[in-house]
């Protein structure tokens, strides 16, 4: 896809809703990318948070410093080891990874409440929860 004098040669932008995922080969096409992406949002009338936005690094460099990208209020977005997208949690890799230690989790609780309740109801009183 060429806009303007642009090439954005396998770069992509995933949207869902309010959730805007952009993807490209190195940082300096992330940067451009993410630059016209402000610029449409900013002719919409809309913000990138920043408090909510972040950048991840995968493949051959993924452990590489790298510059930081700004908006054009000169907020900074940060680089993290982790980031969640639609309820994914992708990682900082070698290769695409994700990371399922947080659906394991939530899978627990719930449970637990449950057997707690469960046992309330038959009138049985436990001190503590238990998985069964």
């Amino acid at each position: 896809m060429q806009i303007g004098q642009l090439n954005y040669r396998y770069s992509y932008v995933i949207l869902y809703a309010d959730d805007i995922l952009l993807l490209a080969p190195t940082v300096t096409l992330l940067n451009r990318l993410f630059t016209t992406c402000e610029a449409e949002l900013t002719y919409l009338d809309m913000a990138i948070n920043t408090k909510k936005s972040c950048c991840l690094r995968v493949g051959s460099r993924f452990d590489r410093p790298c510059n930081n990208l700004c908006t054009s209020g000169g907020h900074v977005i940060r680089w993290v080891d982790e980031m969640r997208y639609l309820g994914l949690f992708i990682i900082r890799s070698h290769t695409f990874k994700c990371s399922l230690d947080h659906a394991k989790r939530s899978v627990i609780l719930p449970r637990c409440k449950w057997n707690f309740w469960e046992t309330r109801e038959n009138g049985i009183r436990k001190s503590n929860f238990g998985i069964n």
